[in-house]
């Protein structure tokens, strides 16, 4: 007999306008992800505790985006994301696609992750040396990188549990989200409002 996986639900598996009750923050979601279209960037963060819909609204986020044709790169902190430095932003960045639209473009950005992973060897635990200049190197690159996957029409960067994030993180997302007014990105977060 032949074996079936089960069937399994997911939110990104739910029409956008199936989301009950979420009119407004799907207006705001929506103007959010096209200002970014504009080039004038943005930040979302949604709150609030389990079970209240942050994953509905940013799967719904996710698909807006991608019918859009935007960039989009998720990434999920754990509760072991804030003893990991850079973790929840590093890790996407290390397993995207390169792109492959122009053979110019692939090898900037083979560059560029050979650059970070050359930081971040530097960066270790066993090795850490956290002076300002390697730093601002290091926040350079991932900037780089962001610029770089912000060339198309845009791009939405999600990071679901930013209460775990570590302290790193947390700063380079502030650098990037003070420079934010004219770029192509969305940043949207979502993150536990009782931790």
């Amino acid at each position: 007999s032949e074996t079936r996986e089960p069937e399994r639900f997911y939110p990104s598996d739910v029409p956008v306008s199936s989301l009950v009750g979420r009119d407004n923050e799907m207006v705001w979601l929506h103007q959010g992800i096209n200002r970014a279209l504009s080039a004038k960037g943005s930040i979302i963060l949604v709150s609030g505790e389990a079970g209240v819909g942050k994953s509905y609204l940013a799967e719904a986020a996710v698909a807006h985006a991608r019918s859009l044709g935007m960039t989009v790169l998720r990434s999920a902190c754990t509760s072991y994301s804030a003893v990991v430095p850079y973790l929840p932003i590093v890790d996407p960045l290390l397993r995207i696609d390169p792109p492959t639209s122009n053979p110019g473009s692939t090898e900037i950005w083979l560059n560029l992750v050979a650059s970070l992973r050359d930081l971040l060897e530097c960066l270790d635990d066993s090795r850490r040396d956290q002076s300002s200049m390697r730093q601002i190197r290091f926040f350079d690159i991932i900037i780089s990188m962001f610029q770089h996957l912000m060339s198309g029409p845009g791009m939405v960067f999600l990071v679901d549990d930013l209460q775990w994030c570590d302290s790193g993180s947390l700063q380079l997302l502030q650098r990037l989200a003070r420079h934010l007014e004219d770029k192509r990105l969305c940043i949207f977060c979502t993150y536990h409002s009782k931790r």
